[in-house]
């Protein structure tokens, strides 16, 4: 799992500091340190066990040209989250099974690189 910035790799309690969502977020489906409130494991290990949703990643390298969706939108299997412009093609980068956006990790002009994770699906 390739969380940005390394958040990945902190413990979850500073992470939780950093980013007050995150917290907001495990509490609100009762998941990990903020439960047992120790603090310590880290965040990769969080979201492994608990399979905090589906991470959408770029299939290829380009810049985000379009995107189609926002966070809070329920999607269907197949639909067009955004559009990667790659090698002067435009490329539709579709949802891989239905659920609600959560998470968008790009903006539009964003560099992005294969396996990068774009959207994270709930």
């Amino acid at each position: 799992m390739n969380l940005p910035q390394g958040i990945g790799e902190q413990p979850i309690n500073k992470t939780i500091e950093q980013h007050p969502f995150i917290g907001e977020v495990l509490a609100k489906y009762d998941i990990g340190c903020v439960t047992c409130g120790v603090g310590i494991c880290l965040v990769k290990d969080v979201v492994s066990i608990h399979a905090l949703g589906a991470e959408v990643e770029a299939q290829i390298a380009g810049n985000v040209w379009k995107i189609e969706k926002s966070v809070g939108d329920e999607v269907q299997e197949e639909d067009v989250l955004l559009i990667i412009e790659s090698m002067k093609m435009e490329i539709p980068l579709e949802a891989p099974s239905a659920g609600r956006i959560a998470e968008i990790r790009v903006a539009e002009g964003d560099a992005i690189e294969e396996g990068d994770i774009v959207v994270v699906l709930e």
